[in-house]
């Protein structure tokens, strides 16, 4: 009796309908840049956004100068009042030293009085403007509605992401141009796939880029 073998034939992936049949529609879509999501935005989402907004270090310029110039005002006023009442006349180091202290002091003025309230508004600016948002992605482009405005961005303009636990935050020239919420997705794990489709679409941009400047 001719000896019989079986032959162990390796294992194939099914075509790519039936693999993407496994996963979510929400997941296969994301994956391919399509998403439909909606999403108000909330006070945390503000939150992140202005931590994350590309005007951060013009903000903390802007506060590192206005405090050299608190310190300066106070320094001046405390060495020309000292000056003026002639307490040190023959003592320029304790003058010096009054004026330090002035300065240090208009710095604390300046952060309790002003700086504060200041930086508490810009905060609160942002949620002023919040409204419903509907953000539409077509597998080419990203549109974005808010009231009566509509923006579409082509995904070839968005040249930076950043991932974050809660957000997907997206940026063309350093310029934020949307944070798009994790809870806003269907899945969490169609906020993964969309962040991986954008993050690839950059890459090989990047890699297109890099190889015309250099034929």
């Amino acid at each position: 009796m001719p000896s019989q073998t079986s032959t162990l034939q390796p294992f194939r992936d099914g075509p790519v309908s039936e693999r993407s049949s496994i996963m979510s529609d929400a997941l296969t879509n994301a994956a391919l840049g399509i998403i439909d999501i909606r999403f108000t935005p909330s006070a945390a989402d503000m939150k992140v956004l202005s931590r994350l907004a590309s005007d951060r270090a013009l903000i903390m310029i802007l506060t590192v100068l206005s405090r050299l110039g608190a310190f300066a005002f106070g320094a001046i006023l405390t060495g020309a009042a000292v000056w003026a009442l002639g307490v040190f006349e023959s003592d320029m180091l304790q003058t010096v030293t009054f004026a330090i202290a002035g300065g240090l002091a208009g710095v604390v003025a300046f952060r309790l009085l002003i700086e504060k309230a200041w930086h508490q508004r810009i905060r609160q600016l942002p949620l002023k403007r919040a409204r419903n948002m509907h953000v539409i992605g077509d597998g080419h482009a990203l549109t974005v509605e808010a009231e009566h405005i509509k923006t579409r961005i082509a995904f070839s303009g968005i040249d930076r992401v950043v991932v974050v636990p809660t957000h997907l935050v997206l940026y063309h020239e350093r310029i934020l141009i949307a944070a798009l919420p994790k809870k806003a997705f269907e899945e969490s794990q169609a906020f993964d796939a969309f962040a991986s489709f954008l993050q690839k679409r950059i890459a090989h941009q990047t890699h297109i880029s890099i190889s015309e400047k250099t034929a």
